[in-house]
């Protein structure tokens, strides 16, 4: 199936994809490096019956073409907040694309948002905030888990945050978390919860150390 694809800024489309006579849609994304350039084009699912959320966009219409890159070498989104940043000395680090989109809505031309490609936060990705002399690191995680307390969900939610505050730490004043402590949808990002919670959620931002 022909596309025809426009590539602006770090704003998603919609497209079909067809592959061995079955449709499915899912929403465009082209990613850029903090100096502006295309680098590869994920593709977010929004049919909740498949297993996969983000993938890398293959297309096959007589050739295969695979716009897959190496997500721990950069960051989503710094290419359009990375002047945010910079003035406001603090990043919000979330795990998806979608989530940097989201703060686009909630905080305009305070957008700090920026998403590391999933959970995984690498020393590269870390070096490349590093050149913006911050101040402060709000990890945003999703909420991968259903309470808080003596639960292997919670451990986990706990020990990737402070993995990521650690790498951190000697290099920047603050590191600091976004916490929910209520109920919440399981797996859910704190940009999800609305522009209201996310405020909220910002205020009580837990200090790591």
């Amino acid at each position: 199936m022909g596309f025809f694809l426009i590539l602006c800024g770090i704003v998603g489309f919609s497209m079909w994809l067809h592959k061995e006579k079955e449709m499915l849609v899912s929403i465009v994304i082209p990613c850029y490096n903090a100096d502006d350039d295309l680098i590869g084009i994920r593709a977010r699912n929004v049919d909740p019956t498949r297993d996969w959320k983000y993938l890398p966009l293959t297309m096959l219409n007589g050739n295969k073409y695979n716009f897959k890159f190496p997500t721990g070498k950069t960051l989503y989104g710094l290419n359009h907040t990375g002047e945010n940043i910079e003035r406001i000395k603090k990043v919000m680090l979330f795990e998806a694309e979608k989530s940097v989109l989201q703060c686009e809505g909630y905080l305009g031309k305070n957008n700090i948002a920026v998403a590391k490609y999933g959970s995984n936060f690498t020393e590269v990705q870390r070096d490349i905030l590093l050149k913006y002399d911050l101040d402060e690191v709000i990890i945003c995680n999703d909420f991968d888990y259903k309470e808080v307390g003596d639960n292997e969900q919670w451990e986990m939610f706990e020990k990737k945050v402070y993995k990521i505050g650690d790498m951190i730490r000697p290099y920047v004043n603050k590191v600091t978390a976004l916490v929910e402590y209520g109920e919440h949808p399981f797996k859910c990002s704190p940009s999800d919860m609305g522009k209201k919670k996310l405020f909220e959620l910002i205020k009580n931002r837990e200090e790591l150390y």
